[in-house]
């Protein structure tokens, strides 16, 4: 007589097959983001960067339900600080309601990119925070990367989607997402954005600074694909020469694919469910039937 595991077994196999043809890469999208910041109730003007246009409610209503947005501009101090689930900075960086915990590396830091009252950068590294949707300074706090340092963020629950203000886009920036110690994939910006994906005129999707000798601005938005794309840690670095700099984080949660369109998770294909309890169902009458020969 069979096992019942038979059963469950084929389930599994077929569930492999379904996602076995489809793409394995993480997908990417660049647009201007948008001035509001979803973390106050104020309207901005992009002095504080660009945030992502996923909480444009008017298009997305559904995605600030499972979405946090971590602005950095909090006092923050020390080189591992966490976030709650509501976005806000908490004081005990060992505390149990912690969402995201930020670990900085071999240098990396929290900059302010505030001017004076004679429009000069207090901090003169200031100038090159990411700005706003259509150019502006961004006076708030940004996350400073250079050459053989680090940002490391471990999330407690499975994301489906990061988004990112990145200003100043310099070669070899790069991105890696895990779940867990599983590496999902690594972008660089010279190979895989740079060249590739920001666009001019009418559907331009970066922004080139004057203050920043015209280097680019942009938010890019990362999404996983498919299920087995979901990512719980995401490291960013500075891989040669140049600057990383970015500022407000937004991160979705999810166990499914992001669908990009829509902003939510997306729901499995019903095509797919069905063929999987079809399939399933035949298995499972030839295992009852089996079960029902007489012995002998």
């Amino acid at each position: 007589m069979r096992s019942p595991k038979i059963f469950v077994t084929a389930l599994s196999v077929i569930a492999s097959i379904a996602y076995a043809g489809s793409a394995q890469a993480i997908g990417l999208r660049l647009n201007l983001g948008m001035a509001d910041n979803p973390n106050t109730n104020g309207i901005e003007t992009g002095e504080q960067g660009g945030f992502s246009d996923y909480y444009d409610q008017t298009k997305y209503p559904s995605f600030s339900q499972n979405a946090v947005t971590v602005d950095f501009n909090d006092q923050i101090s020390g080189n591992t600080f966490v976030y709650s689930k509501n976005g806000d900075l908490l004081t005990d960086p060992n505390s149990e309601h912690w969402f995201a915990k930020y670990t900085l590396q071999n240098g990396a830091k929290i900059i302010s990119g505030e001017l004076n009252q004679s429009g000069k950068w207090i901090d003169r590294e200031g100038r090159w925070a990411p700005t706003g949707p259509t150019g502006e300074k961004n006076q708030s706090n940004y996350l400073q990367v250079f050459k053989r340092q680090k940002v490391v963020i471990d999330l407690k629950e499975d994301l489906n989607y990061f988004g990112i203000n990145w200003g100043a886009i310099s070669p070899k920036n790069k991105f890696s997402f895990y779940n867990g110690d599983t590496l999902i994939q690594t972008f660089d910006s010279t190979d895989d954005l740079l060249t590739k994906v920001i666009t001019e005129g009418e559907n331009k999707n970066a922004v080139k600074a004057s203050h920043q000798t015209n280097e680019y601005n942009t938010f890019v938005h990362f999404y996983a694909e498919n299920a087995d794309q979901t990512f719980n840690r995401i490291e960013m670095w500075q891989d040669g020469g140049g600057g990383f700099e970015n500022d407000n984080h937004s991160f979705h949660i999810g166990n499914g694919a992001f669908d990009p369109d829509k902003g939510v998770t997306k729901v499995p294909e019903p095509s797919l469910v069905f063929g999987m309890l079809a399939v399933g169902g035949v298995f499972f009458l030839k295992y009852k039937k089996q079960k029902s020969l007489p012995l002998g």
